[in-house]
């Protein structure tokens, strides 16, 4: 029998629970590129949505809530225009793809969403310039890296 959608977050949730009792720290070995993180460890990054057709600017706090060789969780509070919006996402290391989402929009509104395939949100190192592209099943994302501010 195919799995539901409802089962497969199911299971991603399940996996952020494990995932928060097993937390380890990733040696920078493990992560290739990328900078070594830690549980609590927090850092800002901007950017902008134009799905709708109209630019929505954002500036994003992430958290490290959960970390393992295999996988990390993070806490973000997006700020947009229209309010804040807070996530909790499972993503799969050392590849940095977000495979799972929860939000909470600023009206009490409430998403699960399951990345098939995951969503490549980073490509390390993270130098001036690059460019990368993630495929889901909603669309490509393509991404920039910008000078810093």
């Amino acid at each position: 029998m195919p799995e539901t959608r409802s089962a497969r977050v199911l299971s991603v949730l399940s996996l952020v629970a494990v995932l928060s009792v097993l937390a380890v720290p990733v040696s920078r070995g493990d992560a290739g590129d990328a900078p070594q993180w830690y549980v609590g460890e927090t850092w800002t990054y901007r950017g902008y949505d134009i799905l709708t057709g109209t630019r929505w600017n954002f500036t994003a706090n992430l958290t490290v809530t959960s970390l393992n060789a295999s996988a990390a969780v993070f806490r973000t509070e997006h700020h947009w225009d229209f309010g804040i919006v807070t996530e909790t996402t499972l993503v799969r290391l050392p590849s940095f793809a977000i495979v799972a989402a929860n939000e909470t929009f600023p009206g009490g509104q409430h998403s699960e969403t399951v990345y098939e395939p995951p969503l490549l949100l980073f490509s390390f190192p993270l130098t001036t310039g690059k460019t990368w592209q993630s495929m889901t099943e909603w669309g490509t994302y393509s991404y920039r890296v910008h000078s810093p501010v």
